[in-house]
C-alpha cells in the first residue's frame, strides 16, 4: 500500500548537506578559483562554437533550432512536465491523486523562490554567448518569420535551466528514479536550444542553474519545508469542490 507524502521522512540531513556543499563548491570554484575558472572559460566558447557553428547554412536545421527558441517550444516543455506529474498522480489507482497533483504546485513555488534567489547571483552584467563571441549566427535574422530568443543582456543564471533542473529534482524525489531520469532527458533536450542559439553560456546552466536548483532542493526536500508547502495547497484544493473533478481527467472513478 503506497504511503502519503505527508507521512514520509521529514529530514534527510546528509543528502541536504551534500547538495549544499556541492552547489557551493561548484559556484565558488567557477567564480574564484583561477585554474577552475580558466577551464570553464575554455569550455564555454568551445560549446558555443561547436553548436552555433552548425547553423550557418539556411534550411531545416536552422528552422528546427529557431522553433526550439520560440515560446511554442516553451509551452510544449511545460506540457510535458505537467504530463509527467499527471502520470505520477495516476499511479496506484489515483489513491493520492490530489496530493500528487499538488506537488506540481510545490515545484511552481520552488521555481518562484529560485527566481527570487537568482537576483542575488546576477549583477546584470553577463551578456549571453551570442552577444560576446564572434562569429555568431543569430537565428532571429535568418528565421525572421518567427520570434526567436537568441541573445540576452543578463544570461546568468538561466531561468530556463533552473526550472528544468528543479523539475528533475522534484520528480526524482516524489515519483522516483525512473521518472526523474525521464525528466532529466527532457531537461537536456529543452536546454539545448538556448545553447545552440547562444542565448546562454554552458556555465549559465551547469554552474548557475544547477547550483541554485541544488540549494533550493536541499532546503525544500531534505527538510519538512516541502510538506508545509504541500499541506498549504491541500488545504485549498483537497475539498469536494475540486476532488469531484478528478474523475473527469482520468483520476479515480465517478461517484
Amino acid at each position: 500500500m503506497p504511503e502519503s507524502i505527508l507521512s514520509g521522512r521529514n529530514f534527510r540531513p546528509i543528502t541536504g548537506i551534500l547538495l549544499i556543499i556541492a552547489a557551493a563548491i561548484n559556484m565558488y570554484a567557477w567564480a574564484f578559483v583561477e585554474p577552475v575558472r580558466l577551464v570553464w572559460d575554455r569550455i564555454d566558447p568551445a560549446v558555443f562554437f561547436a553548436l552555433n557553428g552548425t547553423l550557418t547554412e539556411p534550411g531545416a536545421w536552422q528552422t528546427l533550432w529557431a522553433v526550439g527558441n520560440n515560446i511554442s517550444t516553451d509551452i510544449l516543455m511545460g506540457s510535458i512536465v505537467a504530463f509527467l506529474f499527471y502520470r505520477y498522480a495516476a499511479r496506484d489507482g489515483g489513491i493520492y491523486a490530489m496530493e500528487r497533483l499538488c506537488t506540481f504546485l510545490v515545484l511552481g513555488t520552488l521555481v518562484f523562490t529560485a527566481k527570487y534567489c537568482m537576483r542575488f547571483l546576477s549583477d546584470g552584467k553577463r551578456p549571453s554567448a551570442s552577444a560576446e563571441l564572434e562569429p555568431a549566427v543569430f537565428l532571429s535574422q535568418h528565421v525572421d518569420w518567427l520570434k526567436v530568443k537568441d541573445m540576452s543582456n543578463d544570461s546568468f543564471p538561466s531561468d530556463h535551466g533552473t526550472l528544468l533542473i528543479l523539475a528533475t529534482f522534484t520528480l526524482w524525489f516524489y515519483a522516483g528514479k525512473r521518472t526523474g531520469l525521464i525528466m532529466a532527458a527532457v531537461a537536456v533536450v529543452f536546454c539545448l536550444p538556448r545553447l545552440f542559439s547562444g542565448a546562454h553560456w554552458f556555465t549559465d546552466m551547469a554552474v548557475g542553474s544547477l547550483s541554485v536548483a541544488m540549494i533550493v532542493s536541499a532546503l525544500a526536500y531534505c527538510t519538512p519545508v516541502h510538506k508545509l508547502i504541500l499541506d498549504a495547497y491541500l488545504a485549498i484544493f483537497d475539498r469536494p469542490l475540486f476532488t469531484r473533478l478528478l474523475p473527469y481527467i482520468g483520476l479515480g472513478k465517478r461517484v
